[in-house]
């Protein structure tokens, strides 16, 4: 005796086929940003983030942004010891943000004195 699927079959194992595709979609991870300077350390080449985040960043030859304030997205994915890994898809150099240091000038005093049109 020979058993075929009939249609609530057919019809029950391509929702099923569906649901495993749906679910493999979702899995996918979306592409995150980030913006941070780029430095060496001990992992390799390091993104530290303005939010201090850190993540080692993989996928990209990053050489030439070391030292450099970048924006960069990727997939972030962590390691079985807690890394966080940056897989890098996409870097653009950022401007440079000013930096606050207490110890600089106001503007105020950067502008040279005001000077009388009529001194007498």
């Amino acid at each position: 005796m020979r058993m075929t699927l009939g249609r609530t079959g057919r019809l029950v194992m391509s929702l099923a086929a569906f649901v495993v595709l749906a679910l493999g979609a979702t899995v996918a991870q979306a592409e995150e940003v980030f913006r941070g300077i780029v430095f060496e350390a001990e992992t390799g080449l390091v993104l530290g983030t303005d939010d201090d985040m850190v993540f080692v960043l993989e996928g990209r030859d990053m050489s030439r942004y070391v030292d450099a304030y970048v924006l960069v997205g990727g997939n972030v994915r962590v390691e079985e010891d807690g890394t966080q890994v940056l897989d890098v898809t996409r870097v653009e150099f950022e401007p440079e943000t000013p930096v606050q240091n207490d110890d600089a000038p106001y503007f105020d005093e950067l502008q040279p004195p005001a000077v009388e049109a009529n001194p007498q």
